[in-house]
């Protein structure tokens, strides 16, 4: 019998702006999304296969998979069907902090310029740190195992860079398109709707927000209506109630692309919150 596959997220009151995810033998794959945040991966058993940056990457096991905000990716288990691994999820206040504290003159903004490294101490340090979390017995501690596996992250692996993310760098008319669909997420939005806002043809504008988004607008539209959800649920409004106002047809529909885009249900991201402690799930 194949083994079950199980997930534990976890956040902490006295951590802000840090989520943990673990997962065993999992065989999801993953639509194409980003994160506002830093997305640190380690591969304990098994392999990802996922596409950024324009090219494939392979995380074997023992390899840091290291991500900046806003970077698009997509991908699932590599050769063997599955594979374990754990997540840090940090926001970019908490890595730029981390930076500032390492690197004393650095003003700019830190990214991971690699995203495979192979830093067989530090892995064992990011494989180990949610157990290890789990057992603390206070705060203190807590943010202490934290700030010592980022410290280390932050000094051996990140770069400042003058250049800004490409989503920065994007035309008028893909603004224009972004901050609509952000501001109208919960509508029911037609392609003739954004063509008429920036101007450009229903073909062009796909083509061209494909290219400086790296996803197809609905994809972004699915993908700020799960950042909606999450910040819904983080807050305690029932699953229901976050399904329609975040745009969903309905909870099933939300639950589907939430996990698809996630890896997790939305009723074990809101026991998270709620409980402020680890839940683990049984897929």
């Amino acid at each position: 019998m194949p083994v079950p596959e199980s997930v534990t997220f976890a956040t902490y009151p006295e951590i802000q702006g840090v989520e943990f995810l673990s997962k065993d033998h999992s065989t999801e794959k993953f639509d194409a999304h980003m994160h506002d945040c830093f997305t640190i991966g380690v591969t304990l058993e098994g392999s990802e296969r996922f596409w950024c940056r324009g090219a494939e990457h392979i995380a074997a096991a023992g390899e840091i998979a290291l991500l900046n905000p806003h970077e698009v990716h997509k991908g699932g288990p590599g050769s063997e069907g599955w594979w374990t691994y754990r997540m840090i999820y940090p926001s970019a206040e908490v890595i730029n902090a981390a930076g500032i504290e390492f690197f004393k003159t650095v003003r700019r903004p830190l990214r991971f310029p690699t995203v495979i490294v192979r830093d067989p101490k530090l892995a064992t340090g990011i494989a180990s740190l949610q157990a290890s979390m789990e057992q603390a017995d206070s705060p203190l501690e807590r943010q202490s195992l934290l700030l010592g596996v980022l410290g280390s992250l932050v000094a051996r692996h990140s770069r400042a860079t003058a250049t800004p993310p490409k989503i920065e760098r994007e035309s008028a008319a893909i603004r224009k398109i972004r901050e609509y669909l952000q501001a109208n997420y919960a509508a029911s939005i037609h392609l003739d709707d954004l063509s008429e806002l920036s101007g450009l043809s229903p073909f062009h504008l796909l083509r061209t927000f494909r290219s400086a988004m790296g996803m197809p607008p609905h994809a972004y539209l699915r993908q700020i209506r799960v950042e909606q959800a999450k910040r819904m649920l983080a807050a305690g409004t029932s699953i229901s109630e976050v399904a329609l106002a975040a745009g969903f047809v309905d909870q099933s529909h939300l639950t589907r692309f939430f996990k698809r885009i996630l890896g997790m249900t939305p009723g074990a991201y809101a026991n998270a919150f709620r409980a402020n402690t680890l839940k683990t799930i049984r897929a």
